[in-house]
């Protein structure tokens, strides 16, 4: 059955709307809606920019209404989640506006204290960060975390250091609708998100579906 979209729910916060199994499309299978995110170490054989942006944007249309939440790691060290980002479409026969074919996107809940905010979603997320970042393995940082708990933050890793690898990523990664509560929640640490969300992606065996997702965090992780 192709899936249908949910009737908006009144009175209803993000975090009840995200943790509705019901306004899931992907049922918990993320692969393909994290695909654009995984990213080869070598090579060109990924989405360019423009066209991640276009699926995102894809996602707002009325006859897919698919969710949407994304990440990004702020100057302050925190993870920061942001939903339903879309584009202010010019409006026919009206003037322009500043806005005309802008990104923005959502922070924060609707409910119970309607503390959400409108900002204007920066151009560059959707590109690569500019090199390639070393980072631990899945077993070093749950090692590192168990042997240095007061820690934030792990790394920097040497080139010849054991337990680690090279990725790339992109600037921002789109988080799967049932772990979007948790960030909805707080401005996450990395090193929450690891013990937190990373741990719920292992504990139901979606590590090879949502690895953009790990990685992204490996590197908000890494100093």
């Amino acid at each position: 059955m192709a899936y249908q979209p949910p009737t908006p729910a009144r009175n209803c916060s993000y975090s009840d709307f995200f943790a509705n199994p019901a306004n899931d499309p992907f049922q918990n299978n993320y692969t393909r809606i994290l695909a654009p995110y995984h990213i080869p170490l070598a090579g060109n054989d990924f989405l360019t920019p423009v066209q991640v942006q276009r699926l995102v944007l894809d996602c707002q249309q009325t006859n897919s209404r698919i969710p949407t939440a994304f990440l990004l790691l702020h100057p302050d060290g925190l993870l920061h989640c942001y939903v339903q980002v879309d584009s202010f479409a010019p409006r026919a026969g009206l003037p322009p506006t500043p806005w005309d074919n802008q990104l923005f996107a959502q922070k924060g809940e609707l409910l119970p204290d309607n503390s959400m905010t409108i900002i204007q979603w920066p151009g560059q997320s959707f590109h690569l960060l500019q090199r390639q970042i070393r980072v631990g393995s899945i077993a070093t940082i749950d090692e590192s975390i168990l042997a240095a708990p007061n820690e934030n933050m792990l790394g920097p890793y040497n080139d010849n250091d054991d337990g680690t690898e090279l990725v790339r990523v992109r600037r921002t990664c789109y988080v799967p609708p049932s772990f979007v509560p948790a960030f909805l929640a707080t401005n996450m640490t990395p090193k929450l998100a690891w013990t937190t969300v990373v741990q719920s992606i292992r504990d139901n065996n979606q590590e090879v579906a949502c690895k953009p997702l790990i990685d992204f965090i490996r590197v908000a992780i890494t100093r």
